[in-house]
């Protein structure tokens, strides 16, 4: 059968013209008629957000910016890319670096240069036939109908004998995740005594570490290696059993070989970076980080953690100098890309340069960098329950910012007035500033507000002054936006004010602004999930009443 791209829209990404222009003239020669292209890996980010793309030929290599791999870790992270679509990455380099880095996030296929019209043919017609055989699979268990895509794989099983292993590795994932355990066990075990087959091995593990059996399940995952020296999901398993059970030792060995054999892999450098700094060595942290910085700055993954952590390795390790040497080094690199969705905030990093200014007794110029860094803190969004806003409040304190710090650090108090973490970490900036009594008085005072206005809300509610109990504890929404408790009472009053008042497009838009910004501060509080539930039912309620 001649493969036909007729009906298929494709993107072509590929920074060289002659390569692109190329590919273009191939695709087209397959029947395509809807190709797009892009010559960077903005454009291509450009691209997807643009169109529904449905087969995309990415070359690795895109020259400043982004590259391919990062392209298709940001449009897989964001769902720009739709479970149909293809991704095949293209390559002249077949490097293991390269190799490992393109097989840990598993693009639909990999093609190395040069390319010839069969051997692209061939791979976009086993590509595009193995997304159908997958297709209607992967969108049962997205509905978690379990039975019917377990019925799938074996009837594709048949149809596709050459697919065979593909099929019962899927089947075993739609085991796990339906819960039965023992199928998975046992459809492994059958596997197994055919052929040595890591992910098997690997399930099997899966299988004893739910089961609470770690010694078995370290086994399994350390035979997955010796069957695949890059099983790197069997090194990803072996390293989070060492981090539950307190051995951050064992865990830092086993990233630190892992990170050897897939070196470009950010996420897991990440890791290691962490780990090694809270084992204390200092020379492995700023290794890692610095990996993750360079990885870091064209990816989705990027953390403004890791710009700090690699300042304050350099800081342990090579002293306040050259930790400044490396802030003003980022600043550079910041201050030549294009802005995009992926930068990471800028105050953090003039907040360590503060506080390294402090240190070396450079207080005006200190205080022109702490300045910067509550001046961005402000104009963002920012959580209130990360740590770096204290220790933001504690630098404004350094530098005789009184009003601001007190400012700040009543925000954050307010933010989270029921969290005794936050809370006590607050007492404890105001002990190590030397204003103990200061810090408990403004901390029960700034609580105590919130108390009020809280319990105040409530209490309209309760007696049924409903608009009022809305007015109130919107206002105080709006005022402190990370604050959970309040956000949980509004909802409830709205819900409580449609139920007795009925429907309106206000109340409706109202209700989403809240919910979204209860699931913002955070997403998994069960009171958070109760209330999504409700608001969903109430919306459903209303649109069948005025279809009817």
């Amino acid at each position: 059968m001649v493969l036909n791209l007729a009906k298929q829209k494709i993107l072509i990404v590929e920074d060289v013209r002659e390569m692109r222009t190329s590919l273009i003239s191939l695709t087209k020669s397959m029947g395509a008629q809807s190709v797009y292209e892009a010559k960077s890996g903005d454009e291509a980010i450009t691209q997807l957000q643009s169109h529904p793309i449905d087969l995309v030929l990415c070359d690795y290599y895109l020259g400043p910016g982004r590259d391919g791999q990062q392209v298709f870790e940001e449009a897989k992270e964001f769902g720009m890319i739709a479970p149909h679509a293809a991704f095949i990455m293209i390559t002249a380099d077949n490097t293991t670096d390269v190799v490992m880095a393109v097989a840990e996030h598993a693009p639909d296929g990999y093609l190395v240069k040069p390319l010839n019209k069969s051997g692209l043919e061939n791979r976009i017609e086993m590509v595009l036939h193995r997304k159908r055989v997958f297709k209607e699979i992967e969108a049962r268990m997205t509905e978690g109908a379990y039975g019917k895509a377990l019925a799938i794989c074996d009837l594709m099983g048949e149809r596709n004998p050459k697919m065979r292993f593909d099929l019962m590795r899927m089947k075993a994932e739609v085991l796990f995740l339906a819960g039965d355990t023992d199928g998975v066990a046992e459809l492994c075990a059958g596997i197994l005594m055919e052929r040595e087959v890591a992910w098997a091995t690997i399930f099997m593990g899966r299988v004893r570490y739910l089961a609470g059996d770690l010694v078995k399940a370290r086994q399994l995952f350390n035979k997955a290696i010796e069957q695949n020296h890059a099983s790197m999901e069997a090194y990803d398993r072996l390293i989070r059993i060492e981090r539950e059970a307190g051995d951050l030792s064992a865990a830092q060995k086993r990233l630190e070989q892992a990170v050897q054999l897939s070196p470009k892999s950010i996420l897991r450098q990440q890791v290691l970076a962490d780990v090694a700094t809270e084992n204390g060595d200092h020379s492995t942290a700023r290794k890692a980080f610095n990996a993750s910085v360079e990885l870091g700055q064209h990816s989705c993954f990027a953390r403004v953690e890791d710009e700090i952590g690699l300042i304050n390795a350099v800081t342990e390790t090579g002293g306040v100098d050259e930790a400044l040497e490396v802030i003003e080094a980022l600043n550079r690199e910041r201050a030549k890309r294009r802005p995009s969705n992926i930068d990471k905030p800028e105050w953090p990093l003039h907040l360590s340069q503060g506080n390294l200014l402090l240190a070396s007794k450079r207080a005006s110029e200190a205080k022109k960098s702490i300045e910067r860094a509550l001046s961005g803190y402000l104009e963002q969004v920012c959580d209130s329950k990360n740590p770096a806003g204290i220790a933001l409040a504690k630098a404004c304190y350094a530098v005789a910012l009184r009003d601001e710090a007190q400012n700040l650090i009543d925000r954050i108090i307010r933010e989270n007035h029921d969290n005794e973490d936050i809370i006590d970490s607050v007492r404890t900036m105001f002990n190590e500033i030397g204003m103990e009594g200061l810090g408990s008085d403004f901390i029960d005072t700034a609580r105590r507000v919130v108390v009020e206005i809280n319990n105040r809300g409530v209490g309209l509610a309760k007696e049924g002054k409903l608009n009022e109990a809305v007015k109130l504890l919107t206002e105080a929404a709006d005022e402190l936006p990370g604050n959970l408790t309040i956000a949980l009472n509004v909802l409830h009053a709205i819900i409580a004010q449609i139920k007795r008042d009925g429907h309106t497009n206000q109340r409706q838009y109202l209700l989403n602004e809240h919910l979204a910004r209860a699931q913002q501060i955070d997403a998994k509080h069960p009171t958070v999930m109760k209330l999504k539930e409700k608001v969903q039912n109430l919306k459903q309620s209303h649109q069948q009443s005025v279809a009817v």
